[in-house]
């Protein structure tokens, strides 16, 4: 009895370790593009949204280690042969990204594309002149997400391309750059949705899945999630396998 709990707890575990500890998915090609998806850089809890800036600070060590071609989301895009490129995105357009991980990628030599909703609530937004600074950084991209972060699946069509055109005009705007990449909140979208970016000038647009892959659809473009409670052995599974956990 006793050495069949025993073997019972030991498959428990097993599961669990697996389940936590993806080992068991194919590691990708070393030199396939790394797109890694934020939210949150902030003191505090780790959370699905959330990475504190001492583990955001950690896990660009170890990307530093590995030797990525840090690049923005549209260098990517016009440079697909770059050696081991790796895109750091944000979505949203959360403050801290200019007060916790801006000082961050500026000390590490890192880029990234942020992802701006420029009137999403609930959240303490970029200020204009932060993304104008971080902007001109030239460490720092800017995107469209939309004007207020809606679902764009839920919504009718006259509302999806007015969010979505007036989201690209008001990001260039307050970047003094050109806006040529898009992010999909929730992730969601259908294929109009797609056509409505094209034909309002996105070059590229990036989704929730969770891949490593060669770009293929510049307009369906997976990421990589990083979740705030990841470890370094579960953000190197994440680099080498795609994602970390089932």
């Amino acid at each position: 009895m006793t050495s069949s709990l025993l073997l019972a707890g030991f498959i428990l575990l097993l599961v669990w370790f697996l389940a936590h500890y993806n080992f068991w998915r194919p590691v990708a090609d070393p030199k396939l593009p790394r797109i890694l998806m934020y939210h949150s850089v902030e003191p505090g809890e780790a959370t699905g949204m959330n990475v504190p800036p001492e583990r955001f600070e950690q896990q660009l060590l170890q990307l530093q280690k590995r030797r990525y071609t840090p690049a923005t989301l549209s260098e990517l895009g016009r440079n697909p042969t770059l050696n081991k490129p790796l895109v750091i995105t944000f979505d949203d357009g959360f403050r801290n990204n200019y007060t916790h991980a801006f000082p961050l990628l500026k000390k590490y030599g890192f880029k990234a594309t942020i992802f701006l909703s420029p009137q999403i609530s609930d959240i303490e937004r970029l200020e204009p002149e932060e993304i104008r600074e971080m902007s001109e950084s030239g460490l720092i991209e800017f995107g469209g997400h939309t004007m207020n972060h809606i679902n764009l699946t839920k919504v009718d069509d006259t509302t999806a391309r007015r969010e979505i055109e007036e989201s690209i005009k008001t990001v260039a705007s307050l970047a003094s750059n050109p806006c040529r990449t898009f992010a999909y909140p929730f992730g969601r979208y259908l294929p109009k949705h797609s056509d409505m970016l094209r034909e309002a000038g996105i070059e590229m647009a990036v989704t929730v899945k969770k891949r490593i892959r060669p770009l293929g659809n510049l307009l369906e473009i997976p990421r990589l999630s990083v979740h705030g409670g990841a470890n370094r052995l579960q953000f190197h599974l994440i680099l080498t396998r795609g994602r970390y956990r089932v």
